[in-house]
C-alpha cells in the first residue's frame, strides 16, 4: 500500500507515490536501515528515483525546458524537487552524458514530446 496526504495538492501527491515506488523497486522494504544516515540515503535515492520518474532526463532536455517552473508545469512536481533536478539535468546536459537507455527512452516519449511542444 503507498499512504499519502489526501490533503496535500495534486503535485505533492504524485511525487510522495513516486517515491514510495521508488522504496520498492529499490528494495528498501527488505530490511530495516541500520543507521540516521543510512535511513537518509534511502530517503535520497527514493526522491531522486521518484525525480526520474516524473522528469526523465531526455524528456527535459527535448522539450527544451528552461526553468525549474516549467519543469514543475510540465511535469506536474512540487518547485522544491523541480528546482534541484533541473540543475542536475543541466549537469548531465553540459556534459553530455546521456545513456543510450535515455535516448531510447527519449524515442518512446516522441509522441509526448511532439504534443507538448505543439501546444506550447
Amino acid at each position: 500500500y503507498i499512504i499519502y496526504n489526501e490533503k496535500d495538492n495534486l503535485q505533492e501527491r504524485r511525487f510522495t507515490a513516486a517515491h514510495e515506488i521508488g522504496h520498492i523497486l529499490l528494495g528498501h522494504l527488505f530490511s530495516t536501515p541500520t543507521s540516521q544516515q543510512e535511513k537518509e540515503i534511502r530517503e535520497q535515492e527514493a526522491d531522486i528515483f521518484a525525480a526520474f520518474l516524473l522528469a526523465p532526463v531526455c524528456v527535459i532536455q527535448a522539450l527544451k525546458l528552461q526553468t525549474p517552473e516549467e519543469i514543475q508545469s510540465v511535469c506536474n512536481m512540487p518547485y522544491q524537487y523541480a528546482e534541484s533536478y533541473f540543475e542536475y539535468q543541466n549537469h548531465i546536459y553540459n556534459n553530455n552524458v546521456l545513456s543510450l537507455l535515455e535516448h531510447k527512452t527519449n524515442i518512446q516519449f516522441l509522441p509526448y514530446i511532439y504534443s507538448v511542444n505543439q501546444n506550447r
